[in-house]
């Protein structure tokens, strides 16, 4: 069996375990999970379009929890007797329940929705970065101080989360993208416990008249478990992808020093940066899990009825099938049609707030730092513990104001 996802390596080690299965042909890998179960992932460009829009491979919350728990106790696994919220509500729907869960958060991400943030989350990085202006330290966290702290104060004011709760939640989500079930676990439960009572804090407000502008306020007519389970997904999927989209940036443009200058002169070209970045270095990995509703056949490979199945987002936008040399970091590619933000049915619903959120980062660290360097060697930067996740735990910085 494959280690797709082995943990505790560098930067690059997923994407160089990800371009092997690539060279060994666009055939399904079978591989661990860590702490979760054995799966399949679907490998190349072609098969992920295929698969992702697959109405064999089931999204459903039952099947799929259940799946899980068979595998790994078929595996010898310690099997888990729950699993985390992320394994509930949009994720994990299919058919016209899953439409109804879009329909209902499909508001709070119009392309209108988004351009009326652009204005705040502009203000939120300018203050976040005057902080680093003003900061004796020379080297700096990017991770922390920015690629963190914008997309978790645009989610919480979306969400109302107090700001005193913010930091808390910060770590909460950190620890439920871990794939060791001692560590997410109780992550999830208590971020559950803070959603609840969040829930009932605006609940008491309504009820007093001061009905919130914020997205749990405007849900309220939902149940609280229907409605925690979504703000479970809006909150983690809605700032930890960008986290990771911001940070994965940074260190590509830092990474090629030149194209860290072109952005600070050339603020016209960071979009096409952002663009080429979710190709390269995308933010999630693999697009979450699925199960085989039937058997079904992947470069040439059957796989059984009841199996779990992953899509490697990665290894399909990095196909040379699909891109010339792709192993290069190349915005001038003009990188349109990858898969970072999935496909079908279950393509990510915040794509653009994440553009414009890293998109303005970019823009206005580039320009406040133009001679900005890495602060340690590439070899010694790390990645979150995730299978699904691809982001960095940290990334030091040497600051040099214009």
């Amino acid at each position: 069996m494959s280690t797709l996802f082995a943990h505790g390596q560098n930067v690059d080690s997923a994407h160089t375990a990800h371009d092997a299965a690539l060279a060994a042909g666009r055939v399904p890998v079978r591989t661990e999970l860590p702490g979760l179960a054995p799966a399949w992932v679907i490998i190349g460009d072609e098969q992920a379009r295929a698969a992702l829009v697959d109405p064999r491979l089931g999204k459903d919350t039952t099947l799929v929890t259940a799946t899980i728990r068979a595998q790994a106790t078929a595996a010898g696994y310690p099997t888990p007797t729950w699993l985390s919220r992320m394994f509930n509500g949009l994720l994990f729907l299919d058919g016209p329940q899953h439409s109804e869960e879009r329909r209902v958060l499909a508001g709070a991400f119009t392309a209108r929705r988004v351009r009326e943030l652009r204005p705040r989350i502009k203000d939120i990085t300018a203050r976040l970065l005057d902080n680093l202006h003003q900061a004796e330290e020379s080297v700096v966290d990017l991770v922390q101080h920015v690629a963190g702290a914008v997309p978790l104060t645009v989610i919480c004011e979306l969400l109302g989360i107090p700001e005193p709760w913010r930091a808390r939640f910060r770590e909460l989500t950190l620890a439920l993208m871990q794939d060791d079930p001692a560590i997410n676990l109780p992550a999830s439960d208590e971020l559950g416990a803070f959603l609840v009572e969040l829930v009932a804090g605006k609940r008491a407000d309504a009820d007093r008249g001061h009905q919130g502008a914020d997205l749990t306020s405007a849900l309220l007519d939902l149940d609280t478990e229907r409605l925690v389970d979504i703000l479970v997904l809006v909150f983690v999927a809605g700032h930890e992808t960008t986290v990771n989209l911001i940070g994965n940036t940074m260190l590509a443009l830092l990474r090629h020093p030149p194209l860290w200058r072109d952005a600070a002169q050339r603020p016209d070209l960071v979009a096409e940066m952002v663009e080429e970045t979710l190709r390269w270095d995308a933010p999630v990995r693999t697009a979450t899990h699925r199960v085989t509703l039937e058997p079904v056949v992947y470069g040439g490979v059957e796989i059984p009825a009841g199996e779990l199945v992953m899509v490697s987002l990665e290894a399909a936008n990095r196909d040379p099938d699909q891109w010339e040399d792709p192993t290069a970091f190349d915005p001038a590619r003009h990188p349109r049609g990858h898969l970072a933000f999935g496909l079908g049915p279950h393509a990510c619903l915040g794509a653009s707030l994440g553009r414009a959120e890293a998109q303005i980062v970019m823009r206005q660290i580039t320009a406040r730092f133009p001679d900005a360097t890495l602060a340690e060697p590439v070899m010694r930067l790390r990645r979150t513990v995730s299978s699904i996740m691809n982001g960095l735990t940290a990334l030091p910085v040497a600051l040099r104001p214009a």
